[in-house]
C-alpha cells in the first residue's frame, strides 16, 4: 500500500517552494508509487529522484564521490534537514526546489550542508579536504586518470588557506554565518574554490 500526498500539504508546499502546483503533483506522483509511509529511504529517495529528473547530473555535478549512485545518496544527508534517517515530502521537495531554483542564499546554505559530512552544523578542515578529495578524485575516475599528489598537495594548501581565512572567529570550524559572509563575497578564496563546484 502507497502513501498519498493530501491536498492541504501540497498547498503548503505549492507555497513555500519555487515548484508548480503541476510539477509537484508529478513529484508527489512519484514519492506515493514508493513511499509507504511518508518517508523515503536512501534506495526510494535515489529512485523518485532518478524519476522525476531526466537527467541527474545537474544536481550530482556538486557532489563528491564515486558514482551517481553515492553522489545521490550523499545528497540524501543534505534533504534530510530533520536528521531523522529519511526523506519526507516536504524535505524532497524544498531539497529539489532549492537546488534547481533557489537563490545563492539558499545554494549556500545547502552547499553548507553537504560540506558538513557529520552534520554537527559547523564545518571543519577535514571535512573540507575529504569532500575536495574525494571529489577530484571522481573527476579523475571519469576521465581515467589518478590524481597527481604534487598537485593535490597544491590544492590542499590553497583550501588551507581558504579555510583560514573563512574561520573568522579562530575557533577551528566555519559556523553556517562565516560560510556565509566567505562565500557571499566573490574575492574570498573560499567562494573562488565553490564556484567551481555550485553554479549560482
Amino acid at each position: 500500500m502507497s502513501f498519498t500526498i493530501q491536498k492541504k500539504h501540497l498547498d503548503e508546499i505549492t507555497a513555500t517552494s519555487k515548484f508548480s502546483r503541476e510539477d509537484l503533483k508529478k513529484l508527489s506522483d512519484e514519492f506515493n508509487k514508493v513511499s509507504k509511509d511518508g518517508q523515503l529511504n536512501r534506495e526510494q529517495f535515489a529512485s523518485v529522484v532518478q524519476s522525476v529528473l531526466p537527467s541527474t547530473d545537474q544536481i550530482t555535478a556538486v557532489v563528491a564521490g564515486g558514482d551517481r549512485s553515492s553522489k545521490l545518496h550523499s545528497l540524501f544527508d543534505a534533504f534530510d534537514v530533520d536528521g531523522n534517517g529519511t526523506v519526507d515530502f516536504k524535505e524532497l521537495a524544498t531539497g529539489l526546489s532549492i537546488l534547481l531554483m533557489g537563490t545563492e542564499q539558499e545554494k549556500i546554505t545547502f552547499a553548507f550542508r553537504l560540506l558538513d559530512a557529520n552534520g554537527d552544523g559547523d564545518i571543519s578542515l577535514e571535512e573540507i579536504l575529504l569532500y575536495f578529495k574525494a571529489y577530484i578524485q571522481s573527476r579523475h575516475k571519469l576521465t581515467n586518470t589518478t590524481m597527481d599528489m604534487t598537485r593535490w598537495k597544491a590544492i590542499s594548501d590553497h583550501l588551507r588557506r581558504s579555510f583560514r581565512a573563512a574561520d573568522l572567529d579562530k575557533n577551528g570550524t566555519i559556523s553556517l554565518d562565516e560560510f556565509h559572509k566567505a562565500v557571499s563575497n566573490p574575492d574570498h578564496p573560499l567562494a573562488m574554490v565553490i564556484d567551481g563546484l555550485f553554479v549560482r
